[in-house]
């Protein structure tokens, strides 16, 4: 008996939780994701013969934002910060130089279409334009544009929704030509992000 009414009762309690959400109004949500890159620069001046790829290293981002759904859409306003070192890469080493401080503010417009939506779970796919402002120290400051999109898996627990994000983007180096040394290219920075957020119904 015990066996029968233990998954009952949490079925009966995961019930209200896992109610599908209404399909219009505003939503505020925070998140932090991993982000990594790759491009930015490159050069073969640094070690005569061997492609060194200069970029912001790994570091976690944060992120806020306010979205309005309307049906299968949703659009909204998202501001970003994060902060970290450079990292050198080429075929046989990786170097990370954390002296250097590299933060890069985000301003983006999001744009979200509903693929799928299975009882109360929803995958959406999201589309970012914004723009990035780099500040680094010891080398210029410079403002970029940027696209991401990507992939999100919702879950609702009533008015609280927990996301899983993978996105990936393309947008301009954070590095002036000036910046390098002669000889290396500025070419587009490609971005790669991991993350969670939580998103609170109003």
């Amino acid at each position: 008996m015990r066996h029968r009414f233990l998954p009952a009762l949490l079925a009966l309690w995961a019930l209200p939780l896992s109610a599908q959400a209404p399909d219009r109004g505003w939503a505020l949500h925070v998140g932090i994701a991993r982000d990594a890159f790759s491009g930015a620069s490159s050069d073969t001046t640094t070690i005569p013969g061997t492609e060194v790829e200069v970029t912001p290293a790994p570091r976690i981002a944060l992120a806020t934002g306010l979205t309005r759904q309307t049906g299968a859409w949703e659009f909204g306003l998202e501001l970003g910060y994060t902060s970290g070192g450079l990292r050198a890469s080429t075929e046989d080493l990786r170097v990370e130089q954390r002296t250097n401080d590299v933060a890069r503010f985000r301003a983006a417009l999001t744009v979200g279409r509903r693929l799928a939506r299975s009882g109360p779970v929803s995958v959406v796919l999201l589309a970012s334009p914004g723009m990035d402002y780099w500040e680094s120290e010891g080398i210029g400051n410079r403002t970029t544009v940027a696209l991401r999109g990507g992939l999100v898996l919702r879950i609702p627990f009533g008015r609280v929704e927990f996301e899983n994000r993978l996105l990936a983007g393309i947008g301009g180096s954070p590095f002036r030509r000036e910046d390098i040394p002669p000889g290396g290219r500025v070419v587009s920075l490609r971005t790669f992000s991991l993350g969670a957020a939580l998103r609170l119904r109003l």
